[in-house]
């Protein structure tokens, strides 16, 4: 019998990074692999520590963890050793960053075949590119956790930033539509995966695993948060913008509100909306099991509201324009088609009347889901 090939997952920037690599890892698990994921951030295994529903799929599908050998962030070496990182060459990164046991995955990353790695602008979180390229035998696929189509991105390089450009690298892109954007970035190999996020097969493999550890037996409404610039909209901004949506939301329904943060949101001025207002709750369970039984998502301006498109639940995505500079022109989801206001009047007027919308042609024109041959 044929050996199993090694796939190891390295996940360092989004705990949504996890979320993809799982829904990948779901579609080859009757292939002859093993899988490792290794998580490089401390705050990624906490948040994992209170998932379920994660933590289950990743027994499932006989995951082996890779963790850091920190049991705390805030401890002296670990201190020490982040901030005697920003002084090595860029190649040499992870060996501090990731905060690994250095022999477990030294031992890990020479037996895999293949590396799964969230791309990002800042080079901190995907130095140990630069050091896997060396080895010309590593088959090295990137991707972006986000999860809506993005045919509608343009690249702008003052905006995007420099990026380190990976030649030895494959991208996997949802959506063929949007190669420009990555070519323009530097990117030259790519393939095709379609949305596996939105296969019926994963969607309902992850509502039936989040059914057997949470139940919600109540309406409710999903407000998902975005990651604001803090420096770019004020707290009290912030705090004002809930408070409007919540306090309409109440004025037409009686049902609890759930906030959902962003990955990399705020959480300490969520937790004060939370304390302000009856009924509305600060959660951190699975985004889709949240969308599947509310009555009303809405989002501000995040890709989580094309997963209520695709759950054919009420939603609205509501535009920000103060903390949205990179989208000067205006919300990127009503160019797709997709509800959105900036206006509370407005959000007010479709809340009320319940003048939802739904584009199926933009569900049906999504692509099959793919996954090259390892």
């Amino acid at each position: 019998m044929k050996d199993k090939k090694n796939l190891l997952a390295i996940i360092n920037l989004n705990y949504s990074g996890l979320e993809v690599v799982l829904c990948y890892f779901y579609f080859l698990k009757k292939k002859n692999y093993n899988f490792t994921i290794a998580l490089g951030e401390f705050s990624l295994l906490e948040k994992l520590k209170n998932d379920s529903v994660n933590n289950e799929i990743i027994k499932d599908l006989d995951i082996k963890l890779i963790t850091g050998n920190f049991k705390s962030e805030n401890t002296i070496k670990f201190f020490i050793f982040n901030k005697l990182s920003f002084f090595l060459p860029k190649k040499f990164y992870f060996i501090f960053f990731y905060n690994f046991s250095l022999i477990s995955i030294l031992k890990i990353f020479f037996k895999s075949d293949c590396i799964f790695h969230e791309y990002g602008n800042d080079l901190k979180y995907t130095g140990i590119i630069d050091f896997i390229s060396i080895f010309n035998k590593k088959k090295i696929y990137l991707y972006n956790s986000a999860t809506a189509p993005e045919f509608f991105l343009e690249y702008n390089p003052s905006i995007n930033g420099k990026i380190d450009i990976r030649k030895k690298s494959t991208f996997l892109l949802y959506d063929e539509n949007v190669r420009s954007v990555y070519e323009k970035i530097g990117f030259e190999n790519f393939f095709e995966t379609g949305y596996h996020r939105y296969n019926k097969d994963w969607i309902d493999y992850k509502i039936n695993k989040c059914d057997e550890y949470y139940k919600i037996n109540k309406k409710i409404i999903v407000i998902f948060s975005k990651n604001f610039d803090d420096k770019n909209i004020p707290k009290n901004l912030r705090i004002e913008i809930f408070s409007k949506i919540i306090k309409l939301i109440k004025k037409y329904y009686s049902y609890d509100i759930f906030i959902k943060p962003h990955p990399r949101d705020n959480l300490k001025i969520l937790k004060l909306i939370e304390k302000m207002f009856e009924k509305v709750n600060v959660t951190n369970l699975d985004s889709m099991y949240l969308i599947k039984n509310s009555d009303l998502t809405i989002s501000l301006s995040s890709s989580i509201i094309f997963d209520a498109l695709i759950l054919k639940r009420n939603h609205l995505d509501f535009y920000v324009k103060q903390a949205m500079r990179h989208q000067a022109s205006g919300s990127r989801w009503s160019k797709l088609g997709i509800l959105s206001t900036s206006s509370f009047d407005e959000l007010e007027t479709i809340v009320r009347d319940k003048k939802f919308t739904f584009n199926e042609s933009l569900i049906k024109s999504l692509p099959s889901t793919k996954l090259p041959i390892f």
